[in-house]
C-alpha cells in the first residue's frame, strides 16, 4: 500500500468547519480527499482520536456503529458521516480523517452543534391530499440561508432519503417528476408542490437546506396522509342509501302489483263463468246508456 505524508496546512482533506442538528434528528458531514487516498480507510473520531468512533475497512465501504455511520465513495473522492438520534451531549469537536500507515493521519476538525429545537427551518409535521389532486408544503428558514440550496427528499430515514427536487441557490422554480420547488428568498420560505397525487405517494418526506459542503443543517419531516380512500367511501354512502329508499318505495310495490296482475289473469282463465261476466256487464251498461239518452 502506498504511503502518503501529510504536513499541517496541506489540502489532502477538507470539509465543513461547522454543522448543526436538532435533538432527535440527524446530521450529515461530507469530507473530501485527494486521489492518492482512494484506497485508504476513512474514520470519524473525537480529539485526540485515540480511538475511532466509526471507521471503514478495506472490504467494507460502509460501516455503522451505534447511532453513527460512515460511507466511503471513491468515485467522488468523498466520504460521508451520518449521526442519527442526536442528543445534546453529541455536541462538540470531531475530526474526519484518513488512516495512513506509518505516517501521521490527515484529519479535519468539524464543530458539531445540537440544538433543542429546529431554529433554522420550520414546517408542517404532516399534510393531507386527495388522489389526483395537488398538495403544497411551505418551509420557513432563518435569515442568512437565502442563497443556499433547498431540497425535498423522500424516505423514512433522512440519511438515506432520495432527493426528488432541489433549488440551485436562486428563486427560479425547479421541477422534477410531478414535483416542483420554489424559493421565496425575500420572505425566507420555499414551497414544494406535489401534483397528481397517487396512493403510493404516501410516505415520509423531508425539507432541508444544504451548506457549501452538502451537510444538511436542519430538517423537518412531513408525511402525506392517505385520506383518499376514506373520503371516497364516505361520498358513496348517500348514493347507496338513496338506492335503498327507491327500492322500498317504488320497485317493491311495482313488482308486487305485477305479480298480482299475473295471478289475477291466471285465475280468470281457470274460471269459465268469468268469460260471460264481461259481456253481461257490457250489455247492462249499454242498456243504461240507452235509457238515459233523450228520444
Amino acid at each position: 500500500m502506498r504511503s502518503w505524508l501529510c504536513f499541517p496546512g496541506c489540502l489532502s482533506l477538507s470539509g465543513p468547519s461547522r454543522v448543526t442538528g436538532i435533538v432527535g434528528g440527524s446530521l450529515r458531514v461530507e469530507c473530501r480527499y485527494q486521489e492518492g487516498f482512494r484506497d485508504n480507510n476513512k474514520f470519524w473520531c473525537t480529539p485526540p482520536c485515540f480511538w475511532k468512533t466509526v471507521e471503514t475497512r478495506e472490504s467494507e465501504r460502509e460501516v455503522r456503529r451505534g447511532h453513527g455511520s460512515i460511507r466511503d465513495r471513491p468515485v467522488s473522492l468523498t466520504f460521508k458521516v451520518t449521526l442519527e438520534s442526536l442528543r445534546e451531549e453529541d455536541a462538540g469537536r470531531y475530526r474526519c480523517g484518513i488512516d495512513v500507515p506509518f505516517s501521521r493521519n490527515p484529519t479535519f476538525q468539524v464543530e458539531v452543534s445540537v440544538t433543542p429545537g429546529c431554529l433554522s427551518l420550520r414546517g408542517p409535521v404532516s399534510v393531507c391530499g386527495r388522489e389526483w389532486e395537488s398538495v403544497s408544503v411551505q418551509c420557513h428558514y432563518d435569515s442568512g440561508w437565502e442563497t443556499h440550496k433547498k431540497w425535498w427528499c423522500r424516505g423514512a430515514q433522512w440519511a438515506s432519503c432520495q432527493i426528488l427536487v432541489q433549488t440551485q441557490g436562486s428563486e427560479r422554480e425547479e421541477s422534477g417528476a410531478r414535483v416542483s420547488i420554489t424559493d421565496d428568498q425575500r420572505n425566507h420560505s420555499f414551497t414544494v408542490t406535489m401534483q397528481e397525487l397517487r396512493q403510493d405517494d404516501t410516505d415520509t418526506y423531508w425539507c432541508g437546506i444544504e451548506s457549501e459542503w452538502e451537510a444538511a443543517l436542519t430538517i423537518v419531516g412531513s408525511q402525506v396522509s392517505r385520506t383518499t380512500t376514506s373520503r371516497l367511501a364516505a361520498s358513496s354512502r348517500p348514493h347507496s342509501r338513496t338506492h335503498y329508499v327507491l327500492l322500498v318505495f317504488l320497485k317493491v310495490p311495482f313488482l308486487l302489483g305485477l305479480v298480482g296482475a299475473v295471478l289475477w289473469l291466471e285465475e280468470r282463465q281457470r274460471d269459465p263463468a268469468a268469460q260471460w261476466e264481461e259481456p253481461i256487464y257490457a250489455n247492462l251498461s249499454s242498456e243504461l246508456l240507452t235509457k238515459d239518452a233523450p228520444i
